[in-house]
Formats: C-alpha cells, structure tokens, sequence
C-alpha cells in the first residue's frame, strides 16, 4: 500500500521515506518530514513545509511555515 511509506533520518540529518521492508523509496534529500496520510507526506526544504506523493514528485511547493497531514483531503497550514 502507497501509504506505508515512513519517514527516516539518514546519517547526514536529511531525512527520506521507506518501505515497511526497509528499502528506500524516496531518497533523504529533505530537512525534515512526516508521515503519508492520504497519499502525501509533509516535508520541509529550505526552512518551509511542502508536500510531496508516494513517488517523491513535490505536490505542493515548501512555502509554508506550518503544515499538518492531510485528513478528509486537506491539510492545515499557515
């Protein structure tokens, strides 16, 4: 299933997704991250929050200062 997909830090401090098997699936490339719910991910670039599907593409671009995950198909932000 798409969204068992869990965040990790890597030893750099940047953090990424794997699978439940622990195989990487999404690269650590982000400053910070959370979990999927409903298919996104929050993730945090350059100090503001974004989200990003179960590929990796950025949904939405990190312009935000807050962001919550994704429950009945919107997220809360600021």
């Amino acid at each position: 299933m798409a969204d068992q997909l869990f965040p990790f830090r890597a030893g750099g401090g940047l953090w990424g997704f794997r699978d439940d098997q622990g195989h990487t699936m999404i690269s650590p490339q982000y400053d910070s991250a959370g979990s999927f719910a409903e298919g996104f991910a929050r993730v945090k670039v350059g100090g503001k929050w974004g989200f990003v599907d179960t590929r990796g593409e950025m949904v939405i671009a990190p312009k935000f200062d807050q962001a919550r995950f994704f429950q009945g198909g919107h997220a809360k932000v600021q």
